[in-house]
């Protein structure tokens, strides 16, 4: 019998299948993972009909770390978003991407499941699955990586209307009130 979050008033982890659609979901959009990990928080929370103890909210973090990051993670070695591959060089740049960033998002998700037994203080269904983890975070950060050379070639005004190349400077009032905040 799978769990739906709480079994008799215990906070657990969704069943596995669910936490690794969260977890794709996340690798291609950070947010949206956010939102369906806290949407099954706060689920959990309710159904468990109490406030969480230490070693569950540990587990909803947890959870919640596997959701963004793999993605937050790989985006931070390197950049995904890139001008589209026209030379030799930029095709080496995008082949090490399709080598880097799925191996930074697969490692990193097989490391996170592994470690929610140990948040949780229990024994997890999902830690069974730690390779079903990784290999699909990978891939679907090697997805997400063609996605975005598809999208920098074919479609570069929509791609530079969200990620501009250049930005403007900011008007004098704008930075001497930064610096006011920084400063104070």
């Amino acid at each position: 019998m799978m769990s739906v979050g709480a079994i008799s008033g215990e906070i657990t982890t969704p069943p596995w299948q669910l936490l690794l659609v969260i977890a794709v979901l996340g690798m291609f959009d950070a947010f949206a993972g956010f939102a369906a990990a806290i949407v099954f928080t706060v689920g959990a929370v309710l159904a468990a009909g109490h406030v969480p103890d230490i070693a569950e909210s540990r587990l909803l973090m947890g959870i919640v770390v596997v959701a963004i990051g793999p993605a937050l993670l790989s985006t931070a070695f390197r950049t995904i978003r890139k001008a589209a591959a026209f030379n030799t060089n930029a095709w080496w740049e995008r082949l090490t991407d399709l080598a880097v960033i799925p191996f930074m998002a697969g490692w990193s998700a097989s490391a996170m499941i592994s470690t929610l037994p140990a948040l949780a203080g229990l024994t997890l269904a999902v830690a069974n699955h730690v390779n079903d983890f990784a290999i699909a975070i990978a891939l679907a950060a090697a997805v997400r990586v063609l996605v975005e050379e598809v999208s920098a070639r074919y479609y570069p005004a929509r791609l530079n209307s969200i990620n501009p190349d250049e930005i403007a400077d900011p008007p004098l009032a704008q930075k001497a009130l930064a610096l006011a905040v920084k400063y104070g």
